[in-house]
């Protein structure tokens, strides 16, 4: 989908079922879908870019490019914020920029 073709409403529909937002890119300028998931206490990984370092009070900001440290901190926020009921399905938020 083309940025001009979300709506407000999909992106809060899809953030507030979220379990977890994670964002790989690793150039930002404002980093808005942080900036939502953070408005709604969704934690985040991401990597320090932008205003990521900022922003980010609920999840991890991972330095920039450290691909592997980024896997084990994503591994890490996953563990601690999944669900814990055996009926209730977790859901990462992935998000994709495209330059």
């Amino acid at each position: 989908m083309h940025p001009q073709e979300v709506s407000d409403e999909l992106i809060h529909g899809l953030l507030s079922n979220a379990t977890l937002l994670v964002t790989a890119s690793t150039w930002e300028g404002y980093g808005r879908s942080v900036m939502e998931a953070q408005a709604l206490g969704i934690p985040v990984v991401c990597f320090d870019t932008g205003a990521h370092k900022k922003h980010v009070k609920k999840g991890v900001v991972v330095p920039n490019k450290d691909f592997h440290m980024f896997k084990i901190k994503l591994r890490e926020a996953w563990e601690e914020h999944k669900p814990k009921g055996d009926d209730e399905d977790g859901k990462i938020l992935f998000t994709m920029v495209c330059h």
